[in-house]
């Protein structure tokens, strides 16, 4: 069991930025930004994984298709005991096999045009299927490991592309003290949240004080 509550990194929100200079050599098409923004790095199955991008584009070719994946990356490790043997005596080794997995869990792929010069602002959501939690300590056989991927590509052939990276849990108790959905950004980059307390928001009326007798 992995509970979110227990883990202060699940609760901190994902700020990021990738820059590309696309084309190559003499044949330099400028460069192409990303912004990334995931408003946490803990979730369980079941959740949505919210991903706030904004793309700048400063390059001379378009935009064409972003693609986001959730990956899964598996590591087992094997040992056992082997005999060898020399002239004078025989002994045991501990030998060990190491062997990596990686699988796509949930991808979504969207076109889009973004013309040189321009930039915008987009959200994908990707739920999670049921998979095993992260395993990345306590064990020492089997490691299990997430990863959001964001690729922005373009209409260039030479390094077309911008790639991004970066590691999340996946637990089994979710998070309690944490905002609702209203809170995160959304793909303008506003908030939805109303603060239905601000006194600002309010009019007070005053009503005069009569005085005397009744």
């Amino acid at each position: 069991m992995l509970d979110l509550n227990l883990n202060p990194n699940a609760m901190v929100p994902l700020q990021d930025r990738a820059t590309e200079n696309l084309g190559c050599c003499c044949f330099k098409k400028g460069y192409l930004s990303v912004k990334l923004d995931i408003p946490k790095t803990g979730f369980v199955c079941g959740e949505t994984v919210p991903i706030n991008l904004h793309i700048v584009n400063k390059s001379s070719v378009n935009v064409t298709q972003v693609t986001a994946k959730i990956i899964q990356r598996c590591t087992f490790i094997s040992y056992w005991n082997e005999p060898t043997f020399n002239f004078t005596e025989i002994r045991e080794v501990t030998r060990g096999e190491i062997r990596r997995t990686s699988n796509t869990v949930r991808k979504q792929t969207r076109p889009l045009t973004v013309k040189p010069g321009k930039e915008h602002k987009m959200a994908l959501e990707l739920r999670l299927p049921s998979v095993t939690p992260t395993i990345n300590q306590f064990s020492p056989f089997i490691k299990a490991q997430y990863y959001v991927y964001v690729r922005v590509n373009t209409s260039t052939t030479f390094d077309s592309s911008v790639d991004y990276e970066t590691s999340i849990l996946i637990g089994t108790v979710p998070i309690h003290q944490y905002p609702p959905p209203s809170y995160y950004h959304t793909y303008n980059g506003t908030s939805r949240m109303m603060n239905f307390l601000d006194p600002s928001r309010f009019t007070v009326k005053k009503f005069p004080i009569k005085t005397g007798r009744i």
